[in-house]
């Protein structure tokens, strides 16, 4: 039994808590879109002055689906003839968020953003995705027989091999 008193503190040491979780998410979410915004606008760049078709990368944004936009977003106006693949282990590393997108040009010469993200799936084992031939997502968990390290070369290895299957 816990007293009333006892309860009270309780309930207000958790409640500090958790308003220290919530500010620690935040700066984190705050710093991993930073991160990837930068990230997003140098490969942009790059992609425009060196004519790169194809963006395969990782990059540690804890694959929240509205950062994965913007990023692809930014690439396209820097870029809009390049074609990407990203991807991020989420927030626990237990997953791994697939967002591929594909130019119309690039779809035309077999580079279907949903293709690509079912061949990862397939390479890697297992995940779940869907999508379209422009743009794409998947989910694959990250298996007892990798760290979540090796899982992303893994799916970054098949990303790549996919692109360059298609002459990419």
């Amino acid at each position: 039994m816990v007293s009333l008193s006892d309860k009270d503190q309780l309930r207000k040491a958790q409640a500090v808590v958790n308003n220290n979780l919530k500010v620690y998410n935040k700066e984190l979410l705050a710093s991993r879109k930073a991160t990837a915004i930068e990230f997003s606008e140098q490969a942009g760049q790059e992609a425009a002055a060196g004519n790169i078709p194809v963006i395969v990368n990782t990059v540690n944004f804890g694959a929240d689906g509205k950062i994965a936009k913007t990023m692809q977003d930014i690439i396209k106006k820097h870029s809009p003839t390049t074609s990407n693949f990203l991807c991020s282990l989420d927030a626990t590393d237990t997953k791994v968020g697939v967002y591929t997108v594909a130019t119309a040009e690039h779809i035309q010469a077999g580079l279907d953003a949903k293709e690509w993200s079912s061949h990862v799936i397939q390479a890697v084992g297992g995940g779940k995705g869907g999508g379209k031939s422009s743009q794409a997502t998947a989910s694959i968990p990250v298996d007892d027989s990798h760290t979540p390290e090796e899982m992303l070369e893994v799916i970054i290895t098949a990303a790549r091999e996919f692109a360059s299957s298609k002459g990419f």
